[in-house]
């Protein structure tokens, strides 16, 4: 037998009653009871329209039992693990006129956003690069050296800084790996003086780099001078170490040193905008040396008086005292008086 529910019952109930007294005489109390609602407690007040709804609703479910859903215990595992998914119906986004713009704005604005938070942009010095592109031009790839008498390896290399030749498979490699440790060395006093050099452009860099590699070390104004919004100060310093040291021993001022300070001056004031050195004057004052720098239209950029002779030095590695000397770009040799 199917259960039914109570409402549905009474309904179908209700509703066969009706069909039922329909058939007989009128009867007054019966309309009355229609009228007053009262028919099983349910039926609608005098509505044809009502009883034909209540008789399309028995057809619609005289055939459909009502079941209970069986009620399962609670306790945690009374839901399912996981969420049911329902598939969302299909709509058509319409995409605003000026979406491209605004996504490109908002774009630019993230990444600008980005580029504030992120690290100044730092150069790295390669010193395989150094060593082929300074080094080989001014150092020579043979050993020994023809300028100054004293004897060096391939590269120019004097001091090693603790590495072993035998260690390396070329000169090449070896005399990279102690630019290397020159540029540490450079980066360090750099940074103790509260500057970050590869903030400079690689080729500003270069012209410290050479002058620590070839000088041992940088002036004690070089690094106090050096400043990342104005660096002329800082490379004219540089100009100021052409001394050296012969085989006998003699302090000199060497015109083949000027000239190598101003290539890397020069490249490094190209990159720069600035005036670039045209001609070197180099002139003996009283056991000293005046030395003037002038660029193209005969304009000082940088003169000092070194306490050094001026003089050159032969293979042998005996110096040779001059009056003066001159150098300028076009030629690109010394004339010695």
């Amino acid at each position: 037998m199917t259960a039914y529910n109570d409402g549905l019952s009474q309904i179908r109930e209700n509703i066969e009653w009706f069909f039922e007294s329909s058939k007989k005489d009128e009867d007054p109390s019966n309309e009355e009871r229609m009228q007053q609602g009262q028919v099983g407690g349910l039926m609608p007040r005098g509505s044809s329209e009502k009883i034909k709804f209540l008789a399309e609703e028995l057809e619609r479910t005289k055939y459909k039992p009502i079941v209970q859903d069986k009620e399962e215990p609670k306790g945690i595992m009374s839901k399912p693990l996981v969420p049911v998914l329902r598939k969302s119906k299909d709509t058509t986004e319409e995409i605003p006129k000026n979406f491209a713009e605004q996504q490109s704005l908002d774009n630019w604005a993230l990444a600008l956003q980005d580029k504030q938070e992120e690290p100044s942009t730092t150069n790295e010095v390669q010193s395989s690069v150094f060593t082929d592109e300074i080094l080989a031009k001014n150092e020579g790839v043979e050993a020994s050296d023809i300028v100054t008498g004293i004897e060096t390896q391939s590269f120019g290399v004097v001091h090693s800084k603790g590495l072993n030749r035998k260690d390396f498979n070329t000169d090449r490699a070896f005399a990279a790996a102690v630019v290397q440790k020159h540029y540490e060395e450079l980066d360090k006093k750099f940074t103790e003086g509260g500057h970050n050099i590869k903030e400079a452009p690689l080729s500003v860099q270069y012209a410290f780099l050479d002058l620590h590699y070839n000088n041992g070390n940088v002036g004690k104004d070089t690094v106090p001078f050096f400043d990342k919004n104005d660096m002329s100060k800082a490379l004219n310093n540089t100009l100021e170490f052409v001394g050296t040291k012969t085989s006998k021993d003699r302090r000199i001022a060497l015109p083949s040193l000027a000239s190598r300070r101003v290539r890397m001056y020069n490249k490094a004031a190209e990159e720069l905008k600035n005036k670039k050195i045209y001609s070197i004057d180099m002139l003996a004052v009283n056991g000293k040396t005046k030395v003037v720098y002038r660029d193209v239209d005969e304009n000082v950029i940088h003169s000092f008086l070194s306490s050094r002779a001026l003089a050159n030095v032969s293979r042998s590695g005996v110096s040779i005292d001059r009056k003066s000397a001159t150098w300028n770009r076009v030629t690109d040799k010394w004339t010695y008086q």
